[in-house]
């Protein structure tokens, strides 16, 4: 596992697991979109920036993009 994610989220690193695919509901879901969008948008509003990963799950679990990719 990377250090990066070893770090565990806080509040200049943020997990996302999909860019659009809802896991819970195994469907393309356009809302999440918005919600990456917030949350890069806040990163980019502070004085230090931040990390986003997408494809880490909330527990640090890397589970990659292929989802968000094929759909």
């Amino acid at each position: 596992m990377p250090s990066i994610v070893r770090q565990g989220e806080g509040p200049y690193l943020e997990f996302k697991s999909s860019l659009r695919w809802d896991m819970a509901e195994s469907r393309i879901n356009r809302a999440l979109e918005g919600v990456v969008l917030k949350t890069l948008a806040g990163f980019l509003n502070s004085h230090v920036g931040g990390t986003l990963l997408i494809g880490v799950t909330d527990n640090g679990e890397i589970i990659g993009l292929e989802k968000t990719i094929k759909r």
